[in-house]
């Protein structure tokens, strides 16, 4: 299912950018990565950055470093989940690279 978008914009590194609209992807195990700040849940799949370098969710280790927006958070925790849940993805992102960091 696709949810289109006229209305919201998404943070990325380089600002804030248009983008065209929310895709369901199914139902998929995720885990939540407990950081300094907060958490994240998402696939084991996802790419997130550390140090600027892309790194997949699920090889991510505790201790290791997650570029937020305000800067860097240490991983004090990664759970997996023993159910499946919902999962999305952002669809035709404005931003030139389609690169996302963390926004606690």
């Amino acid at each position: 299912m696709f949810n289109a978008n006229d209305e919201y914009e998404i943070l990325t590194p380089t600002g804030w950018q248009e983008f065209r609209g929310v895709l369901a992807t199914g139902k998929k195990q995720v885990i939540t990565i407990q950081t300094e700040d907060g958490e994240i849940t998402c696939t084991p799949e996802h790419v997130l950055f550390s140090n600027g370098i892309q790194q997949v969710a699920g090889s991510l280790t505790t201790g290791d470093v997650i570029d937020t927006t305000t800067g860097q958070t240490h991983v004090t925790n990664i759970e997996c989940s023993e159910t499946e849940v919902a999962t999305y993805d952002i669809v035709e992102v404005s931003d030139v690279e389609h690169r996302f960091v963390v926004n606690k």
